[in-house]
């Protein structure tokens, strides 16, 4: 009977997974589902060992049992060492989203399926100090060129960046806004870069990075996608963006030859600037 339960609950952990994975159903309903049945399997196999038919121990609940016990201490350990699931490079002053969160649209499905009620986007203060001890590197990046430039290189750069699909944009704020999606159970993070003002011509990108759903821990997805964007902006648009700033403060003499003209003639001057940047 514990071999057949177990068979069972095994196949509605499954159900979970490709359900939320697909988008059947919401995430956190068949990240729910699966964390049930897992709970299910180690019940069954522990009932299993007290409760035994005709002297033998049933075997199939405990050979499902042993990957769930072992999978349960790898979450555990990651979750522990990645108690934040909202990274920003300057707790002080967060990006705030713009872009509306409206509720899950669940096809085919009852309102209990829906988990928008658990969306939070707001930063909480006492992450800052969390994110000081486990990412003291995340802070903003300089950039030596004016903040429109840079935010016209990220503009150029947007579809390198992975798995970020662009559902907001605005030059006068200089942001961009993304939705990202894990691969498993497809639970949904906000993603947010702006470029602000830095001292003397010069640029600071601010990024942050946080589920959507409020949840404890995100295994370090955020900090992962921080550090890759911003390697990006460092190896590619950081460069880009200094050669362009620099171009603009060359100027070419371009005065035309004086050779044959009355004394009186004025020199004309068209000395102009190569490539000026935009003004931001």
């Amino acid at each position: 009977m514990f071999s057949f339960l177990s068979l069972i609950a095994v196949a509605t952990g499954i159900l979970g997974w490709y359900g939320a994975t697909e988008e059947i159903f919401s995430s956190t309903f068949g990240l729910y589902l699966s964390i049930g049945s897992a709970i299910a399997i180690l019940l069954f196999a522990l009932l299993g060992l007290v409760i035994k038919r005709k002297g033998k121990t049933a075997k199939l609940p405990l050979f499902f049992a042993l990957p769930v016990i072992a999978g349960a201490a790898w979450l555990g350990y990651i979750g522990y060492n990645n108690p934040l699931s909202d990274i920003v490079t300057d707790p002080s002053a967060p990006i705030e989203f713009t872009y509306p969160v409206f509720r899950i649209s669940v096809p085919n499905s009852e309102s209990y399926l829906d988990d928008s009620y658990l969306i939070d986007r707001q930063y909480h203060p006492e992450y800052a100090e969390q994110q000081k001890a486990l990412y003291p590197y995340v802070m903003p990046f300089k950039i030596n060129a004016l903040p429109a430039l840079v935010y016209q290189e990220l503009d150029a750069a947007i579809s390198s960046f992975e798995e970020l699909h662009l559902v907001y944009k605005n030059a006068e704020e200089r942001k961009f806004e993304f939705v990202a999606k894990t691969k498993q159970y497809s639970l949904t993070d906000d993603f947010a870069i702006q470029v602000r003002d830095g001292p003397e011509s010069t640029s600071f990108v601010h990024i942050r990075s946080r589920s959507r759903v409020n949840i404890k821990t995100d295994f370090g997805i955020n900090a992962k996608r921080v550090f890759g964007v911003l390697e990006l902006i460092k190896t590619k648009i950081k460069s880009q963006a200094e050669q362009k700033s620099s171009a603009s403060e060359t100027t070419i003499d371009t005065s035309p030859a004086t050779a044959g003209l009355p004394e009186t003639a004025p020199k004309v001057d068209t000395a102009a600037p190569l490539n000026q940047a935009p003004t931001p």
